[in-house]
């Protein structure tokens, strides 16, 4: 199979280690230059659902020019900051991928009871 390309979809579980032992190395045996992405989903789930981490921040923003608007909270045993609702609103609202402006409603609609709540 040298020189030629495939492409496996497989499920996560192949990847557990007491199940599948030796799965990369059997892999790496029969194709030697594979190239291997493991891709997880969620993988910090809470108790109001997964935790949604920004890979990528509209309008070339770095993480630095977001610090200021974080709060730190304790998440299993470690200091997290995460950005404040408001401004996780206003970067889904200028956001271009189809699941933020799905998600957007539901933001728009907790921070709108948060704000009347604080009133």
């Amino acid at each position: 199979m040298h020189g030629e390309r495939a492409i496996i979809d497989a499920s996560t579980s192949y990847s557990r280690r007491n199940a599948f032992p030796n799965t990369i190395s059997r892999i790496i045996k029969h194709v030697p230059d594979a190239k291997i992405l493991y891709s997880v989903r969620h993988p910090l789930a809470t108790r109001f659902g997964p935790l949604d981490v920004l890979a990528f921040i509209e309008e070339g923003r770095e993480y630095d020019d977001l610090l200021h608007d974080t709060i730190e909270i304790k998440f299993r045993g470690q200091k997290v900051r995460m950005l404040s609702l408001k401004t996780l609103v206003a970067l889904k609202q200028r956001s271009r991928d189809p699941k933020d402006r799905q998600r957007l409603p539901i933001l728009q609609e907790t921070l709108r009871q948060s704000n009347a709540k604080n009133k």
